[in-house]
């Protein structure tokens, strides 16, 4: 459907556009101008930015530093990348917002879904309006997380070389890695996917071995590098398991009866 204005041929693809181009510039300024007034964010993320990038000095840093030693950090380190590259606080917004711009551009480049189409529908949803202008670190997570799902389903979708690719591989390790090291409670789902994923990738390049008559032996040093990067995607909880005696350190975790190290309770 085309609407004619001064000779030229305006279609609703232009509309939708500038629609989202409207909302997006919005959520910017929104994202760039407010402070985020929230308890998590001057309780933990805005104080662990700083302490990461060196903005408070250590001899400052009065927050609970059993959080600090034990949650994950990525979505705090990149908020104070953002504040200290900018000077303003309100940048850590940015990490949000970003995200929304990340996972848009991987929609379009990975499933042919046009920008204005993930952007509007994204943007509709009140609570992701909310976290894409302000320091909660949920949105990015899941947007990682999101990733990482569909790039797995990706996989299963394609055959050989389309899906076991290096840049495939790149994606679903850099996805993984940073959704576990955004959100702890996010850490047993990238596990449940990895296992997919990797069951996979690793049925793949047998099966391209055997196509090949190469050596098996490069399945084990597939293999081994895939466990390599799960030391990346999972290294958060495996610092605390050698640091703690707890995967999720400083929360009190109880396993098989027996309560692991912590400094704080469940739902504190």
């Amino acid at each position: 459907m085309d609407i004619k204005l001064k000779g030229k041929s305006w279609g609703i693809t232009t509309f939708f556009q500038l629609i989202t181009l409207i909302i997006t510039i919005s959520i910017f300024i929104k994202a760039i101008a407010d402070i985020d007034p929230a308890y998590d964010t001057w309780g933990y993320h805005l104080p662990f930015a700083a302490r990461i990038w060196g903005i408070v000095p250590l001899e400052q840093f009065i927050t609970e530093l059993p959080r600090f030693d034990g949650f994950t950090l990525f979505g705090e380190f990149l908020q104070g990348f953002f504040w200290w590259i900018t000077g303003w606080v309100q940048a850590a917004n940015l990490v949000g917002f970003f995200s929304i711009v990340l996972y848009c551009w991987f929609l379009k480049a990975y499933w042919q879904i046009p920008v204005y189409y993930s952007a509007i529908a994204l943007l509709a949803i009140p609570l992701v309006q909310t976290h894409a202008t302000s320091c909660y670190v949920d949105l990015p997570a899941n947007i990682f997380l999101s990733i990482l799902i569909l790039m797995t389903y990706l996989i299963y979708l394609k055959k050989d070389r389309e899906a076991d690719n290096f840049p495939n591989l790149l994606i679903i390790i850099f996805s993984a890695a940073a959704a576990a090291n955004t959100k702890p409670q996010i850490i047993p789902l990238v596990f449940l996917v990895l296992c997919f994923a990797g069951s996979r990738l690793l049925w793949l390049r047998w099966q391209k071995i055997k196509k090949e008559k190469s050596s098996p032996t490069k399945l084990i040093t597939f293999f081994l590098s895939l466990c390599l990067a799960s030391i990346l995607i999972f290294a958060t909880p495996i610092k605390n398991i050698a640091l703690y005696g707890n995967p999720f350190y400083p929360v009190r975790i109880e396993i098989a009866g027996k309560v692991l190290n912590h400094k704080l309770g469940l739902y504190n």
